[in-house]
Parts: structure tokens; sequence; C-alpha cells
């Protein structure tokens, strides 16, 4: 709560009193995922700095996501910078989507299913994020309130039309 509200000080102590900060919520985040999608920068850069440097190595990310199969023109897109997609006019009040770098992605396991964690946030759906189903090299959709996961479309689909592969959401 502290690092999602962007408490630093209350976060620094915390530590200080020996929070750990590797631990995860139930859809993988750890504190500095938080911060990432939060945009709190310090804390992320403070929270980087205890965290394990070979969770932010570039070379051993891509060793572990090799095994989600991901298409070459997603992991591009995800690169080294946070990557915003703005959206065109919809019915459903989205103006854009912000997807984590390459890097910042989050191992997600939902029953018995692996996803991994694509946006930091979707404008007006705190909520809802999207993720790549590796099984069925799908783009989807987690909804952390009620727990549920949709399957959207085909990566090439999904930035094709993003609004389109929204859609059944809605």
């Amino acid at each position: 709560v502290a690092v999602r509200c962007g408490y630093e000080s209350i976060t620094r102590y915390l530590v200080e009193q020996g929070a750990d900060v590797m631990m995860t919520e139930t859809n993988g985040d750890r504190a500095y995922t938080i911060a990432v999608a939060e945009k709190h920068h310090e804390l992320a850069a403070y929270l980087k700095g205890l965290e394990p440097p070979e969770l932010h190595d570039r070379s051993n990310k891509l060793h572990t996501l090799r095994a989600y199969k991901l298409p070459a023109g997603l992991a591009e897109m995800l690169g080294e910078e946070p990557f915003l997609l703005p959206l065109p006019d919809n019915d459903y009040g989205i103006g854009w989507i912000e997807f984590f770098t390459l890097i910042d992605t989050i191992e997600m396991k939902i029953g018995r299913t692996r996803l991994l964690r694509l946006s930091a946030s979707m404008d007006a759906y705190g909520g809802l994020h999207i993720v790549w189903n590796p099984s069925a090299r799908k783009i989807g959709c987690y909804d952390e309130e009620h727990k549920e996961y949709h399957s959207l479309a085909s990566w090439k689909d999904f930035i094709a039309n993003p609004v389109a592969a929204l859609e059944p959401l809605f």
C-alpha cells in the first residue's frame, strides 16, 4: 500500500524494519513493479536497488521469456522503454494502454494457466491487465477485480486494431 500510494518514507521505514521487497501479490506484482506501474520513479529506483541484479538483467530476462514464445513484434515493441499505445476514440473511454519494458513484464499464474503481464496500466481501467498467453499464443486480458481471464486476439490482430480486440471485455 505504501508503494502503491507513493509513500517513500513509509516504504523505506518498512524495508528498514525487515519488509520483504521480493514478496509478490497474487497477480505476481512485487513492490518494484507496483512502483513502476504507478510511475513512482524514485521509489522504483530505490526498490530496484534492493532486488537481486539478475532480475533486471536483459539477457537473464530474455532467457526466462523464451518459454513464453513471444512474437518478434511484441518483444521489439516492449523494448527498453515503456511503450504507450494511444487508442482511437472508442465507446469504452480507453485512450491508451501503457506497456512495461520487456524486463519489467510480470510472470503470472492464474489457476493452471501461465501468463505474462505486459501492461503497466490502462486508461480508465486500472484493474485490467493486458497479458500474453503462451499456450494459446494470444493476447488476453486479466480482470484483477473479478479474477477472470479473457482471451482476446493474436498479437497481429491486437496490434492492428486494439479497440476491436478489447470489445469482448465490454
